[in-house]
């Protein structure tokens, strides 16, 4: 392992919404595949508890043992996009920071919509892939658990995420405010993964079961669906078909490319408002410029929050609370794997000098008295741990540098 990638440091390096637009922030987005590949690439140069989120606001890096500019260039090589860029542009978070960025995430206080509870959903799915790679120890364990009890309860105790306005939703709301006569629109989804399969149920509340047709790659996934909800079902040999009688169009493939083209919509004879709730973008942007075409983003959909996000600011210092209980209490679990081994080493000293003292007394004692002298040296010992414990736990203000202090002054390292 080289010199240079070595750091115990929990981190975490990324790009996201807030200073990256859709187009750059694409070009580092990962398939499973690829954060697989990524997290066992990772594991081979000495990281572990290793967690990567990929969405279509962020891409994130959670890793210990790693320095930055080591994750900062897996994460360029494995997407393909330049590293030059990446160091412009990517976040960078060290420690205990890390951690209060990962609860800020999960509990949809760092979406592009504060309170979107579907980023815990993705959260999980990372941490489940972390697993099934094996990259996730007690840290890592600990930290998303504590982070999802975090998002359960506020979404249960506050009404942060009343009025939900996720990028499926916000696309419904869209159509809703800007198309007239919606229940006489035909309405075409291509594409059935999450946001597809959210947007379909948003759907369904607004607009006649009957007018709505579903396309994906799966035909089994689009039939189910279709049962589920009772609309129309299509092959995706015939998309090119139903674009061309659509009056709406939803798409959200999740591919790589884009999977419509400006050459499938050139020529239109009805005009047809698409919505690309997709990263990287599915639909060619230079669609926007053909005649009878208007191409919307899911940048743009977010802008459709603004009301509702005005209500929800009101219950963020609730959620703030509750994050920052959740957060002591990783910190309190995370200081006290310091501790507990520090205070058995220092217990275990102090009883080697109490047994050496006891075999020189004990032999000018009468045995009769021993036991009470054994007992009362036991609890005193207890009692100097007990009080070092309790001020490590509950007092110190910088716990790390009095256990360092603690480990010299009683040469704890010579007992491992």
């Amino acid at each position: 392992m080289q010199g240079n990638q070595q750091n115990d440091t929990f981190t975490v390096i990324g790009v996201s919404y807030k200073k990256t637009e859709t187009e750059t922030r694409g070009l580092y987005s990962l398939c499973i595949d690829s954060q697989k590949k990524l997290i066992h690439h990772l594991q081979n140069i000495g990281g572990d508890n290793i967690l990567v989120i990929s969405t279509c606001n962020r891409t994130e890096i959670y890793c210990k043992n790693l320095e930055p500019d080591i994750l900062l260039g897996a994460l360029a090589s494995i997407s393909g996009g330049p590293l030059d860029t990446l160091k412009e542009i990517a976040f960078l978070k060290k420690g205990r920071s890390a951690v209060k960025h990962l609860f800020s995430v999960g509990c949809g206080l760092d979406s592009q919509i504060i309170g979107d509870f579907e980023i815990i959903g993705q959260v999980k799915k990372a941490f489940a892939l972390s697993m099934e790679c094996n990259s996730s120890k007690a840290f890592l364990d600990r930290l998303v658990s504590l982070v999802i009890k975090a998002s359960k309860r506020i979404k249960s105790e506050t009404n942060l995420s009343t009025g939900a306005t996720s990028v499926s939703f916000s696309g419904v709301q869209y159509i809703r405010e800007h198309v007239e006569d919606l229940g006489s629109k035909k309405i075409l989804l291509f594409g059935l993964g999450k946001m597809g399969r959210n947007t379909c149920e948003n759907l369904v509340k607004h607009s006649k079961h009957n007018s709505i047709t579903l396309i994906n790659r799966s035909a089994e996934k689009a039939q189910n669906l279709s049962e589920k909800y009772s609309v129309i079902c299509k092959d995706i040999a015939n998309l090119q078909e139903e674009l061309n009688t659509s009056d709406i169009a939803f798409v959200a493939t999740g591919a790589q490319v884009p999977t419509i083209t400006s050459n499938m919509l050139a020529g239109r004879s009805k005009p047809i408002l698409i919505l690309d709730l997709s990263l990287p973008r599915n639909v060619e942007p230079s669609s926007d410029d053909l005649e009878n075409v208007e191409l919307i983003h899911l940048d743009e959909l977010s802008q459709i929050a603004n009301q509702v996000l005005a209500d929800r600011l009101t219950h963020l210092p609730q959620a703030l609370d509750i994050l920052k209980e959740e957060y002591a209490e990783f910190v309190e679990w995370q200081d006290s794997r310091k501790i507990v081994p520090v205070l058995h080493a220092l217990n275990s000293r102090l009883k080697t000098y109490k047994d050496n003292e006891l075999d020189k007394m004990l032999k000018t004692v009468d045995s009769s008295q021993h036991d009470n002298i054994i007992a009362v040296t036991d609890k005193l010992v207890q009692k100097i741990t007990g009080q070092i414990a309790n001020h490590l736990r509950n007092e110190s203000t910088k716990p790390e540098t009095e256990i360092e202090a603690i480990q010299d002054i009683f040469k704890l390292d010579q007992l491992a």
